[in-house]
């Protein structure tokens, strides 16, 4: 999943460049192939995670926030395959964000 959200960043189309207000296609496509590396997270890349990983799965993902201002954040993709969402939460610790996936290498089903 993790490579596969950065070859969508790596589309630059117009929805994933409007995420990153004054940045050229050259220093996003700089920053989606510095974010392959484990552990790597950047915030501008990282704010567009859920959206490019809704689109991927084709199912819509609802992030649950520890805001109390902003209780949950709902990320619809085009054509998704089921109304049933995938709940997210996230707590704010540190930065508020993290790299939560890891490479579990080739599998065969």
């Amino acid at each position: 999943m993790h490579n596969l959200f950065v070859d969508e960043i790596l589309k630059c189309d117009n929805e994933i460049l409007a995420f990153f207000p004054g940045q050229s296609k050259e220093e996003i496509t700089t920053k989606a192939m510095q974010f392959r590396r484990q552990g790597m997270f950047d915030t501008a890349i990282g704010d567009v995670v859920m959206r490019v990983c809704a689109q991927l799965l084709r199912l819509p993902i609802v992030v649950v926030t520890s805001l109390n201002s902003l209780l949950c954040v709902p990320f619809i993709p085009d054509n998704p395959l089921s109304s049933r969402p995938l709940y997210v939460a996230y707590h704010y610790y540190g930065a508020g964000q993290y790299d939560s996936t890891r490479s579990l290498g080739k599998k065969t089903l």
